[in-house]
């Protein structure tokens, strides 16, 4: 399950819980969508420390939303602690034109962000 948490204008906070399908994704398409057409470009606060595993129609369809709104996805902090998320970051790191860090809770990811343009 993902749930989206609007943190203010310029940033977004996706929880992750439990194993994450393509489904997940598929549900908060529009919710983000309506922000950004709202707000525009947003920093990102990717929680993954609840997430116990991404299949492969979850990796799939999170490639395909984030070809389809690139413009829209700025500056984002990953949270956790897990190994998984140390692979994801540097995966995304070396293919995404967005800065991205790792952060073991989410206070610093949050206080990083605010540093960092969108």
């Amino acid at each position: 399950m993902i749930n989206v948490e609007k943190k203010d204008s310029t940033t977004i906070q996706l929880n992750l819980e439990g194993e994450i399908t393509g489904e997940d994704y598929k549900k908060i398409k529009h919710e983000l969508e309506a922000v950004f057409k709202k707000n525009g470009r947003q920093k990102f606060i990717f929680n993954m420390n609840q997430a116990t595993k991404f299949t492969l129609g979850a990796v799939l369809q999170d490639i395909k939303f984030d070809l389809q709104h690139l413009k829209f996805i700025g500056t984002t902090a990953v949270v956790s602690t897990k190994p998984m998320a140390e692979t994801f970051t540097d995966i995304v790191d070396s293919i995404y034109p967005v800065k991205i860090e790792r952060f073991d809770d989410v206070s610093s990811a949050s206080q990083w962000l605010r540093t960092q343009d969108a």
